[in-house]
């Protein structure tokens, strides 16, 4: 008599599995690309120490405090606060942190 062992699949190949399968949504890809673009954007880059708001590869306000840059661009761009990106810019100096 032979013994059979169970093969259990491992989880974290599983789930890299079902996050493989599904395409992004239409919002999540616009995100991905705002944050792509901001990332070496000019006109987002000139913007040093601060926080830059992006929408569909535009920006649309630029400031310090996030809560109210999200909502007043949110209010702008007649869209939900989720459907932005926020872009940290670094500022001149690698101490200093963003304001």
């Amino acid at each position: 008599m032979t013994a059979t062992r169970e093969i259990k699949p491992d989880p974290v190949s599983l789930g890299r599995a079902e996050l493989a399968r599904r395409p992004m949504t239409a919002l999540e890809k616009q995100l991905f690309d705002d944050l792509g673009w901001a990332a070496t954007a000019p006109e987002v880059q000139r913007h040093a120490g601060k926080l830059v708001v992006v929408h569909k590869k535009k920006v649309v306000a630029v400031g310090e405090d996030q809560g109210l840059l999200l909502a007043q661009a949110a209010a702008e761009e007649k869209c939900l606060p989720e459907e932005l990106v926020i872009e940290v810019v670094p500022g001149d100096s690698l101490d200093e942190a963003p304001r």
